[in-house]
């Protein structure tokens, strides 16, 4: 009961699109869960490391780019998300292709549902072990894919929205 006021009692997050912020609120509840040594509370205002507490988000939802977690005395923790902007669909190439959301930082950030069609760029690469958080490419490549497509458009009036990446030739 002595530590009570100096507790976090509130989360308040912001800049939270396509993620769910009760589990975000979860895993940042969790975080803050336990002991230490044997009698402190991990969610006394004064022992949460907000770094740790970001890192921690970041590990558990590849979506997230960027966090800033901020505190309010005496209770309160401020979390602030950016997600990863798209910008395609990053596959496998072979039978058992897996393909993930590609953010335009070149990091394959969550597994996308299988599609067909043409709405949104589709890079194929023949050669890479995808998993979620991954950076695949320099985010100067996926820029060179977007200037691609924009002087395609210029050039035929047609969008390229379909790139082949081989490892050998």
């Amino acid at each position: 009961a002595r530590w009570d006021y100096w507790r976090i009692k509130r989360i308040e997050f912001s800049g939270v699109v396509a993620l769910e912020e009760g589990l975000l609120r979860e895993t940042a509840s969790e975080y803050l869960k336990g002991f230490r040594f044997g009698f402190l509370p991990n969610d006394l205002y004064f022992f949460i490391n907000k770094k740790n507490l970001a890192a921690n988000l970041k590990e558990k939802f590849p979506r997230v780019e960027k966090v800033v977690v901020s505190k309010d005395f005496p209770d309160k923790l401020t979390i602030e998300v950016s997600e990863r902007s798209l910008f395609g669909i990053l596959c496998e190439r072979g039978e058992e292709r897996n393909c993930f959301l590609l953010d335009k930082e070149g990091v394959a950030y969550e597994e996308a549902p299988k599609s067909t069609g043409r709405l949104i760029p589709k890079v194929e690469v023949d050669d890479a072990a995808l998993k979620p958080g991954v950076k695949v490419f320099e985010d100067s490549l996926i820029r060179q894919f977007e200037e691609a497509s924009r002087a395609s458009s210029f050039f035929t009036g047609s969008f390229l929205v379909s790139y082949e990446l081989f490892s050998k030739i």
